[in-house]
């Protein structure tokens, strides 16, 4: 994710975190932030890696396959 976002960072980019929010609270982020729900939620720039995502999340695969 880090490469098809910020391609510039080289790699050095990438960081995951994890909070107990209740549904509906906002996230401040700087890709414009998002809001909790009862699903995962992904940016917009990664919605077209949706499947993918929730897939590498669960263990069915290991990486996301960009096109």
């Amino acid at each position: 994710m880090d490469n098809i976002a910020w391609s510039c960072n080289e790699g050095e980019g990438a960081g995951f975190y994890f909070e107990r929010m209740r549904s509906g609270d906002g996230i401040i982020g700087g890709m414009g932030g998002g809001a909790t729900g009862d699903d995962l939620w992904v940016n917009n720039e990664f919605v077209i890696y949706e499947d993918q995502i929730k897939k590498v999340l669960s263990g069915e695969i290991e990486s996301l396959q960009v096109h």
